[in-house]
């Protein structure tokens, strides 16, 4: 990715450039040595009076800068379906040819118990040039059938400092670039609205036994926080939230029992990013559960609930109706059909607001560190994260160190989901883990379409900017991706 060796200091607009830095850095979705994007996604954006939204993460409309990307690759746009000489597509920033198509590069970095390839190969997609792209393949992978047959590697050595020589000069760069982030958020400071309510939530805990798999729930505080640029966050009553996001363990423990006793759901869900559907658990079974929809996750909570009431003798009573009855299938009612009872005690989705509290919450103490002691918003008598932060970082999502121990994402995952319950180490402010990062997550609430819901909180190949507390998105509610699952919550 090295681009141009230039003065401390300098500025070029559109590319990225970390502090205490001589050199600039090509974006992500670049290919190596390219000045335009290899493949970027458009996003819809939709107004609603004064506030910006983000309504749908789930369009497919990419551009690709061709010429851009031809001068420095062989990929399927331009290969004739065979691999070049080596050398005879432009040069990186470092004199490097190559490094983005005609062959995938074997890496010696692992990952459980495959190894990374980059880079792409002659057949590939622009999506896969992108120098931010990683691919884990099986270390024997090798026969001309396999989807990554077109597998070479490059060789690389530690060298005694007295030999090294400067980086050489790059020709200029190009005077306009494409932005690199796809989405903004501006840093907030809100005014504050008080009440006396000295609690430390963050030790009120409750833990619950559902089969085989036990859940530890945290209680949260009731909050109104004025925000400025995006909605704001009310909550009417303390609530419980899930230490993690629901677990393919967890998934999977209520599905068995639910389908031999009634219920219905659209989608099995699977593992993590790279889990087969429905399947039963294995050695990934604490990755978060991805491929549901809105729907099935609503239906799952009903089911959570009856299964534990069974189990454990209790009488919570099941949130979602539909004709004021129970709603037990995920496949023939619309989202806008679904009725919540707010004075149950049963699993549930949270609420937008509640998901902003879960994420926020700093307690009743003023942080210590700057910038958050300075930048931390008073509010009922608590602190809160700014909404530029990861939820548990200490730094604005601009800071990489910060941000990776808060959030698995694009700089860390390796383009994976992840375990819950390690990222922060320590958890936010309320003890809850991947508020930030690994998998968006499915809330209750919906914007003004009825057939959109909202989820937030990035997910394992989300940008920095993405992962903001202050940033959440909305998508068909019957919509599934691999990066997307869920959290419950109940009403004590």
């Amino acid at each position: 990715r090295a681009m141009i060796t230039v003065a401390r200091n300098q500025t070029v607009p559109g590319i990225e450039y970390p502090a205490n830095s001589r050199i600039y850095w090509t974006p992500f979705d670049y290919a190596s040595g390219a000045t335009g994007p290899a493949w970027n996604r458009y996003e819809n954006w939709h107004t609603y009076g004064k506030y910006s939204r983000l309504t749908s993460f789930v369009t497919h409309d990419y551009y690709t800068d061709i010429s851009a990307t031809k001068a420095v690759a062989w990929y399927e746009g331009n290969s004739g379906g065979q691999t070049h000489e080596v050398a005879t597509k432009a040069p990186n920033g470092l004199g490097l040819y190559d490094m983005s198509g005609n062959v995938w590069e074997w890496c010696y970095t692992k990952s459980d118990n495959k190894r990374i390839v980059r880079g792409g190969d002659y057949q590939s997609t622009p999506e896969f040039l992108q120098v931010g792209k990683l691919t884990l393949v099986n270390p024997s992978a090798h026969h001309h059938n396999d989807p990554y047959s077109a597998i070479g590697f490059r060789l690389a050595s530690n060298m005694d400092p007295k030999y090294l020589e400067p980086l050489p000069i790059s020709p200029p760069l190009p005077s306009k670039l494409p932005p690199v982030a796809l989405l903004s958020q501006q840093p907030v400071i809100s005014p504050t609205v008080t009440a006396d309510i000295p609690s430390n939530f963050a030790s009120d805990s409750s833990i619950y036994s559902i089969g085989n798999v036990t859940v530890k729930m945290h209680l949260a505080p009731a909050a109104t926080i004025l925000n400025t640029g995006v909605r704001n966050t009310v909550v009417s009553n303390d609530f419980l939230v899930a230490e993690t996001p629901v677990t393919y363990e967890l998934w999977y423990e209520v599905i068995i029992w639910a389908k031999t006793n009634g219920y219905v759901f659209a989608n099995l869900g699977c593992e993590g990013a790279t889990g087969k559907i429905g399947l039963p658990p294995t050695t990934k079974k604490l990755e978060p559960v991805t491929s549901v929809n809105w729907l099935d996750c609503v239906v799952w909570s009903n089911a959570l609930t009856e299964y534990y009431n069974e189990a454990g003798n209790e009488s919570y009573e099941p949130v979602y109706l539909h004709n004021s009855q129970v709603l037990r299938d995920a496949t023939i009612i619309e989202a806008h059909e679904v009725t919540a009872v707010d004075s149950t005690t049963g699993f549930r989705l949270l609420t937008r607001s509640e998901w902003d509290v879960a994420a926020r919450y700093l307690g009743a103490t003023k942080p210590i560190e700057e910038p958050l002691h300075s930048s931390a918003i008073y509010a009922n008598g608590l602190f809160w994260l700014p909404l530029d932060y990861a939820s548990g970082a200490s730094q604005p999502t601009s800071d990489q160190i910060s941000t990776m121990a808060a959030a698995w994402y694009r700089e860390n995952s390796f383009q994976q989901t992840h375990n819950v319950g390690q990222k922060p180490v320590n958890g936010n402010g309320l003890g809850l883990y991947d508020m930030s990062g690994n998998v968006w997550e499915w809330t209750y609430s919906q914007p003004t379409n009825e057939s959109h819901r909202f989820f937030a909180g990035g997910c394992y190949c989300s940008n920095p900017k993405s992962i903001k507390v202050g940033l959440y998105a909305g998508t068909f509610y019957d919509v599934t991706v691999r990066g997307r699952g869920f959290r419950i919550g109940r009403t004590p």
